[in-house]
């Protein structure tokens, strides 16, 4: 009997359901396999011998034998053990307020701060050069008279301050020795930060320069250490703002990119005792605010103006060769 067309249509309907049906079924086969490997790349972000700070945790100290727990390849199991340079990565957990205290010199690597944990280092925190970022921020950190280097010297090691992500300095004696990226935010409540060893501080995000003058007159501000080369490229905004003090950026170069609010006496030179030549680059905007408070002095430098502005009524004092390149 030949093919009719009731007969062809009939054939064509069950071949049609079918080819749907094994589409159907292919395209759910393809959706669990992606999800199985997604929840196995998920399961397996961590890597035996990484650590992190206990969840039932408030607080401690690094060297504390009872706030950590380390993963061995497939759980988390608590830890007696601090951990250092040669475990993987290091991630203090929210809500966790955490401390390198003053007697504590700890060298580590990959450390993770995250959003709403907090970081404080009173002691000395070396970090080595291991693979991606060395010391990255989420949450906060707080370094009071502390030390963050890079080790061995001149080896790269990075900090990145993501945003969000806040790095504060307080106190007289804090020294600083890491190529920093911010995105985020870092700030100087008041003291004094020496920077050395040729490291480059990349501003994105907002630095808030504040200097408040004790009994005894010392003026806050960021210092490169005598016969030592530092770096400061502003992309962000820098904010300055005195009360009775100085606020000092104390670097080998410096560069805006971005916008400076002078709200303060501000002084841009290369250390503390101004007896050092440096390059001051403008490249955007610099305002003098504040009602006639707003004072910048620039020593033994070198600018080029080459931005759309240096604006505002108040002070501008050089001491060095200014050159003003108008648009």
């Amino acid at each position: 009997m030949g093919l009719t067309t009731n007969n062809f249509n009939a054939k064509f309907q069950v071949l049609q359901n079918y080819s749907l049906e094994t589409l159907n079924f292919c395209f759910m086969k393809l959706f669990f396999i992606l999800v199985f490997q997604v929840l196995s790349f998920i399961a397996h972000c961590q890597t035996a011998g990484d650590y992190r700070t206990k969840s039932t945790a408030s607080g401690g100290t690094w060297t504390s034998t009872v706030v950590w727990e380390t993963y061995n390849g497939s759980t988390w199991v608590a830890t007696t053990t601090p951990p250092n340079n040669t475990n993987g990565v290091i991630t203090i957990t929210s809500p966790v307020n955490f401390t390198i205290s003053d007697n504590e010199s700890i060298t580590a690597d990959q450390i993770v701060i995250e959003a709403g944990a907090l970081l404080t280092l009173a002691g000395y925190l070396s970090l080595t050069n291991g693979p991606g970022d060395d010391l990255i921020v989420n949450g906060q950190v707080g370094q009071f008279d502390g030390g963050l280097f890079n080790s061995p010297t001149n080896a790269g090691n990075t900090l990145l301050i993501n945003a969000g992500g806040i790095y504060t300095f307080y106190g007289q004696s804090n020294l600083f020795r890491v190529n920093t990226t911010n995105n985020g935010t870092i700030e100087l409540v008041e003291g004094k930060v020496t920077f050395y060893e040729n490291c480059t501080i990349t501003n994105n995000g907002v630095a808030n320069l504040l200097a408040i003058r004790s009994n005894i007159g010392i003026n806050g501000g960021f210092y490169t250490s005598i016969n030592e080369d530092a770096n400061f490229i502003n992309n962000g905004t820098i904010n300055t703002s005195t009360s009775t003090g100085r606020c000092n950026f104390g670097f080998t170069n410096f560069t805006n990119n971005g916008d400076i609010n002078i709200n303060g006496v501000t002084e841009f030179t290369n250390n503390a005792t101004n007896d050092d030549n440096f390059t001051f680059i403008n490249n955007s905007r610099i305002t003098l605010t504040n009602g006639g408070l707003g004072q910048l002095f620039l020593y033994n430098n070198s600018i080029f103006n080459a931005g759309t502005a240096i604006s505002g009524s108040n002070i501008l004092t050089n001491r060095g060769i200014i050159t003003l390149n108008t648009d």
